[in-house]
Formats: C-alpha cells, sequence, structure tokens
C-alpha cells in the first residue's frame, strides 16, 4: 500500500483536538486514526446505500401495491 503526504483544510479545532488526543491515548499515529476513521466512514455509507428490504416494503405500501 501506498502512502501520501496529507494537509487537510477547514478542520474544527475542537474536533481535530479531540481527535488527536484519542489517538494519543490509543498509541496511534495520526495518519493511522485518519486511515482508520475513513476507513469506517466509507463502511458507514456503503452500508447506507445497501438497499434494504425493510424500506422496499415500506415504500411498496405507501405505494399500495
Amino acid at each position: 500500500m501506498t502512502k501520501k503526504l496529507l494537509t487537510i483544510r477547514d478542520v474544527d479545532d475542537e474536533t481535530f483536538t479531540k481527535f488527536k488526543s484519542r489517538a494519543v491515548q490509543e498509541k496511534m499515529k495520526m495518519g493511522d486514526a485518519l486511515e482508520e476513521a475513513m476507513s469506517i466512514w466509507l463502511k458507514e455509507k456503503e452500508y447506507k446505500n445497501k438497499p434494504s428490504i425493510k424500506r422496499f416494503l415500506k415504500f411498496r405500501s405507501k405505494q399500495n401495491i
């Protein structure tokens, strides 16, 4: 896996401070902590976009199909 050097703009100072503090508590490098956070965020987004039988049935019942 190739690593990149990043500059990130417009990050809320309080959020960054809490994130950095937690990374230190977990004895993680900032890059590793950020990579983990991004992976979790991507998985959540993929999960939310997956079709759900429950949502389909709810939609279907509203359409009176």
